[in-house]
């Protein structure tokens, strides 16, 4: 399957998986109707749809990640010499920036050493990645981590279809 095909068969999946807990199992989980969260949302489902494929230098989300490493890098800091502290950003939200975008960076550069759907296509690697991102977004009401499962589920599922399509 292609990053398009791992895109809406994830955005589908989250849909459908957000659709059955507000009717049936705990309405109110996922506050789509927020602004923010929607915001949020999308983005965890369009990182964690395609974020298995990182291990393939010319995928989608190994262009993004460097892309937004080199951006996180440099806006970090930017903010940490010129800015003074607490006008924008605090400096805690700062350093966090800038080492997620220097983690990110390091990763996408030694991504490409990994055998493709092995570790980053393991539940262990979801697992590293969730505990990873938890803390540092502070995530509060786990929804999103719950649509970062259901979304790389998605993206191993989708890898399992027999669609006739060559993959990355």
């Amino acid at each position: 399957m292609n990053y398009r095909g791992h895109l809406i068969f994830g955005f589908l999946l989250s849909a459908f998986i957000i659709a059955l807990f507000e009717e049936y199992f705990y309405p109110g989980l996922f506050p789509v109707y927020n602004l923010d969260y929607f915001i949020y949302a999308v983005i965890t489902i369009f990182i964690f749809s395609l974020l298995p494929d990182v291990d393939l230098k010319q995928s989608k989300i190994s262009k993004f990640f460097g892309v937004v490493s080199l951006l996180g890098l440099f806006f970090s800091s930017f903010f940490l010499v010129f800015i003074e502290d607490g006008v924008i950003f605090d400096t805690g939200e700062i350093l966090s920036i800038f080492w997620i975008s220097f983690l990110l960076l390091v990763f996408n550069f030694y991504s490409s050493t990994l055998k493709h759907r092995h570790f980053t296509h393991s539940y262990l690697f979801l697992v590293i990645v969730l505990a990873l991102l938890i803390p540092v977004f502070h995530m509060t009401d786990y929804s999103l981590a719950l649509l970062a499962l259901i979304s790389f589920i998605s993206h191993l599922v989708g890898d399992k279809m027999p669609l006739g399509s060559k993959n990355f």
